[in-house]
């Protein structure tokens, strides 16, 4: 069974996300990337999930259906305890990391047309841990009769 429109952005998403290291120039060495959480366990950090969120939309042209899918990334990092941390320099850092990445293909690999980010925020959830969200809103288009396929 092929993967539908939604599924191959996400995928394309994750795959994004695993490449960006520091030897690409980015702030960090991202550890894992996850579409769910398979656990209680505490990741390896910096890690990354991706949420997606109900897309919406309507219908073209016959047989096009054009969507709208909401994305947020969440990032995670646990800092050690020193004076030179700095948890805001470590939060933007992360954000920044993953608007970058994001913004690199705003194609999603050629499944959608357009990426947009829409937000981000950075969060200290408890000491030891620096949090950020990033949203973003995906456009794309996929048959009304094949989900799997973007052509007409």
């Amino acid at each position: 069974m092929g993967s539908t429109i939604p599924e191959l952005i996400v995928e394309n998403i994750r795959s994004t996300l695993v490449e960006m290291q520091t030897t690409a120039g980015f702030n960090f060495d991202w550890k894992h990337v996850y579409k769910y959480l398979h656990s209680e366990t505490v990741p390896d950090t910096p890690s990354a999930l991706i949420e997606t969120d109900e897309a919406t939309g309507e219908p073209k042209a016959y047989p096009i259906w054009q969507g709208t899918l909401p994305v947020t990334v969440h990032g995670m990092h646990q800092c050690p305890h020193t004076e030179d941390d700095d948890p805001g320099a470590v939060g933007f850092g992360m954000a920044g990391d993953i608007w970058r990445g994001m913004m690199a293909d705003v194609t999603r690999g050629g499944n959608a047309y357009d990426t947009r980010l829409i937000g981000f925020d950075v969060l200290y959830p408890f000491p030891g841990w620096v949090y950020c969200v990033v949203r973003f809103e995906i456009d794309f288009q996929a048959r009304l009769d094949d989900p799997q396929s973007t052509r007409n």
